[in-house]
C-alpha cells in the first residue's frame, strides 16, 4: 500500500508561482552593466599587470567572471 500522495491544490498553485517568478528573470537586461564592467576593467589592466603577486589579479579575475556571468544571463 502506497500512503504516499499529493493534493492537487497544492501542485497547482506552486507551479503559478515558479512561472511567474521565470518570467520576471528574462525581461532584465544587464548591457549597461557589462559595458561598465569592461570599462572597469580596461583601466585595472592599464595600471595593473597579472601576476600571482599583485593584489589586483584577484579583482580582475573576479571582474572577467562578473562579466563571463552576465552575459550567459
Amino acid at each position: 500500500m502506497n500512503n504516499l500522495s499529493w493534493s492537487s491544490g497544492s501542485i497547482v498553485g506552486s507551479n503559478k508561482n515558479i512561472e511567474s517568478e521565470q518570467k520576471e528573470k528574462t525581461v532584465q537586461n544587464y548591457s549597461k552593466e557589462i559595458k561598465d564592467l569592461k570599462k572597469l576593467l580596461d583601466r585595472i589592466y592599464e595600471k595593473y599587470e597579472l601576476n600571482p603577486t599583485n593584489y589586483a589579479s584577484s579583482a580582475i579575475v573576479n571582474i572577467k567572471s562578473a562579466i563571463e556571468s552576465l552575459v550567459k544571463l
